[in-house]
């Protein structure tokens, strides 16, 4: 017997675009309903049961379809063979193609471009760190200097050294006025020019002529030249001198009263009094309660009373007015309100040496009051003026009444016995002087007395007529000059008068009636002068308001 197998045609294949048309296809196979995917295969039946085979119907030929877009042909699908189980005696079934639906195909994804992968940049150490070098400062380039060509010196002509033609001229000048030198010389040029004080060179003054803006009385002191040279030599002038007039503070402030020591300009005086001069210069003032000291350097000290240095400093005065000095340089001073005769040594050691109770040396007591004007003759002797009298006191201690009402003498009492400043001298001769009231007269040692000037009233008897008429009013002070001459402190007048020997009388100082301190030029102005003394050249110190002035007359 024929062993029959049943040829399972070959099943189209479609072509799988996704996975979802693969679930839709099922296995090929013609009314198998039981060969449904998934479903078991039927079990064959056995070879000897087996049907005579028959001849299997081809299947009806289709017409083409046409293929819509995307849509894959069936023939193109693969097709999965249908399993035709062969049953004895059963005809052959005819094999039906299964067509599965048609799936639409998706349209295919954009084509994502392939980037390529960036290139692998290779990495770099970092370049070590180079430490930064500042740059070198630039130097400027200097230009070589230009060559300077080698002038040859010019040929040495001979000069003619300087010769003066016109010398410096004497000068005569008022203080605080201006003051010029000059001088014409000649000579090969240039000359130059220097001008000496007393031989020594003044700092800046090299041009022709000298000029001093504000003469100053110091400067008469001085000689004047010009030393010229040119490169043949050199000459000097001859000395000029200066003669300056005029009124100068020397030492206070005309508009501050004070007790201050130092620079004369910077020193303060409360109220000067008496004043008088050393050999060497040095000036000595009664100042309220102290005696002060107005050095030839221009320093101002106290020497005796509240801030002295030294002994002196204890030493108690109550207003000292007049003061003298001796050939030992010892001072004395009228000691006013303590009624005392006071003794200063160069040592600054104060002394009491003549007071009321001192008494004559023959046990009678010698009463006084007001001690005011003090003088020093050559010999020695010194000179008190009180209020009523005038007393003499020897280097031996002895005391003598040489005028006034309380002792048996012949000369009678000069000026008013109350309390005013009264001003006394004596003169080369041996002659007090004496200023009291409105007059001015003379005790020679005759005891003879003569009005040197003064008021009608003075005149002590016919002979005595001969002598200028002047109101004085409360002269204060007087003093002589080496030529006789009788300078007055006119207190209540505001002047300095000047008396000659043959009798003219003068103001040199001052405005009458016109109180106040002006200095510059003479008269000037004063403020109730009360002391007065004259230097060796003739020049006037004289104690004015709250300063001490120096005064040169023309």
């Amino acid at each position: 017997m024929t062993k029959l197998t049943a040829r399972q045609p070959a099943c189209p294949h479609f072509i799988l675009r996704s996975a979802a048309i693969a679930a839709l296809l099922t296995g090929c196979g013609g009314g198998n309903t039981s060969n449904a995917p998934g479903a078991p295969m039927a079990p064959m039946p056995p070879a000897s049961a087996a049907a005579p085979q028959q001849p299997v119907a081809a299947p009806p030929t289709q017409a083409p379809q046409p293929t819509p877009p995307d849509v894959v042909p069936p023939a193109l699908l693969p097709q999965t063979p249908a399993v035709v189980p062969l049953s004895p005696g059963s005809p052959a079934a005819p094999i039906v193609p299964a067509v599965s639906p048609v799936v639409p195909v998706a349209p295919p994804s954009p084509v994502v471009p392939v980037v390529p992968p960036a290139p692998v940049v290779p990495v770099v150490p970092p370049a070590p760190v180079v430490p930064v070098v500042p740059p070198a400062p630039v130097v400027p380039v200097v230009p070589p200097a230009p060559v300077v060509p080698v002038v040859p010196p010019a040929p040495v002509v001979p000069g003619v050294a300087p010769s003066i033609v016109v010398q410096v001229a004497d000068q005569v000048r008022t203080a605080g006025g201006q003051t010029t030198f000059s001088v014409s010389a000649r000579g090969t040029e240039p000359l130059s020019y220097q001008w000496l004080r007393d031989g020594s060179p003044i700092a800046g003054a090299t041009a022709s002529n000298l000029t001093l803006p504000s003469t100053r009385l110091a400067d008469a002191k001085s000689l004047w030249s010009v030393l010229i040279s040119n490169n043949a030599g050199s000459v000097t002038s001859a000395a000029a001198h200066l003669s300056v007039s005029g009124m100068e503070v020397m030492a206070g402030s005309i508009s501050e009263f004070g007790a201050i020591d130092g620079p004369a300009a910077a020193a303060r005086f409360y109220r000067p009094i008496g004043v008088v001069l050393d050999p060497a210069g040095n000036a000595y003032v009664s100042d309220a309660n102290r005696v002060r000291k107005i050095g030839a350097n221009g320093i101002v000290s106290t020497v005796a009373g509240p801030g002295a240095i030294g002994p002196g400093a204890s030493a108690d005065f109550n207003t000292p007015a007049g003061i003298a000095i001796d050939a030992s340089n010892n001072l004395y001073v009228a000691d006013e309100f303590h009624h005392w005769l006071r003794k200063i040594t160069p040592a600054g050691v104060v002394t009491t040496v003549l007071t009321p109770s001192t008494g004559f040396g023959d046990g009678r007591d010698d009463q006084f009051f007001y001690a005011t004007g003090v003088a020093v003759d050559g010999s020695g002797n010194v000179y008190l003026k009180t209020d009523a009298n005038t007393r003499k006191l020897a280097p031996s201690g002895v005391v003598t009444l040489i005028e006034g009402s309380d002792a048996p003498l012949t000369v009678p009492p000069i000026g008013t016995p109350v309390y005013a400043l009264k001003g006394i001298a004596v003169d080369p001769a041996g002659a007090v002087l004496i200023a009291a009231g409105g007059c001015v007269q003379k005790i020679a040692k005759d005891n003879s007395v003569t009005t040197l000037v003064g008021s009608q009233w003075c005149s002590n008897g016919p002979t005595d007529t001969h002598f200028p008429v002047v109101a004085l009013s409360w002269p204060a002070a007087i003093a002589l000059d080496k030529a006789g001459n009788l300078f007055v402190a006119d207190t209540e007048n505001h002047v300095v008068r000047k008396i000659t020997p043959s009798g003219v009388a003068t103001i040199v100082a001052g405005r009458i009636n016109l109180p106040g301190v002006v200095t510059g030029a003479l008269p000037g102005g004063l403020n109730s002068p009360f002391g007065i003394t004259v230097d060796a050249n003739g020049a006037l110190y004289v104690t004015s308001g709250s300063v001490v002035l120096q005064i040169v007359l023309p």
